[in-house]
């Protein structure tokens, strides 16, 4: 879709998917403001205290996983049924209902954003990727990114090997394991990595084991800070 086009399309008025009301780009300020309101959320894991909780503060190992985390809501009504349906009902299409919910807390982060080179969402395995038709997290990536100023990359991290559903596994322990190795820098992408700044973006934020591994593999690629912007958190 041309530029232009694109920008013409995002102001027209649409019934939003949560609570039924026209509003205009994708952007419901009603359920903004009702269901996301500002709250102070741990930069090293997400979850709604302080700006540090205590158990990443007196944890650094942990907390150094991501140099931010950054989260639009906690995965509560209405948020987990439009992330239902754009996972599991073919509806990409909400993807541009969430990612506002992930850029509103960006602007509301009490310390600087940390700085970021490359957009990356969390790759689909192959098999699943097809199966779907779409990944969920590209289609937040990238409608979030142009509009920060920022390039949406969803060609430098694989998700190479299959795994079970992390649904299915029992604990954080039994998710790490379960993605051991799955993902890696693509072919011929380290130069465009090393020394650069990424942001992860995923759909939801459960034990971290997922953006955990894929933040491994892009840091043995070379890469200088790895962020997560998830769109929203498990309480």
């Amino acid at each position: 879709m041309l530029p232009a086009v694109h920008r013409a399309w995002q102001a027209l008025p649409a019934r939003c998917p949560a609570c039924g009301l026209w509003t205009r780009g994708h952007r419901c300020t009603l359920c903004l403001a009702r269901f996301a309101a500002p709250q102070p959320r741990c930069l090293g894991c997400g979850m709604p205290r302080h700006v540090w909780c205590n158990a990443c503060h007196d944890c650094p190992p942990a907390s150094a996983r991501a140099t931010q985390v950054v989260v639009g809501a906690d995965y509560g009504l209405p948020w987990d049924g439009l992330v239902s349906r754009l996972k599991f009902q073919q509806q990409p299409e909400l993807a541009a209902w969430l990612a506002p919910l992930l850029a509103q807390a960006l602007d509301r982060l009490p310390v600087a954003r940390a700085p970021v080179d490359w957009v990356v969402p969390v790759p689909l395995a192959p098999r699943r990727l097809q199966v779907r038709g779409y990944n969920q997290a590209w289609e937040v990536a990238r409608r979030l990114a142009g509009p920060l100023g920022l390039t949406a990359r969803p060609d430098l991290l694989l998700r190479w090997r299959d795994t079970d559903a992390q649904t299915g596994q029992d604990g954080r322990q039994a998710r790490l394991a379960n993605l051991q190795g799955a993902f890696m820098p693509a072919p011929g992408c380290r130069d465009l990595l090393a020394g650069r700044q990424v942001a992860l973006v995923d759909d939801v934020l459960t034990t971290g084991a997922t953006l955990r591994a894929a933040s491994q593999a892009l840091r043995e690629a070379g890469v200088a800070g790895v962020c997560w912007w998830v769109v929203t958190r498990t309480p």
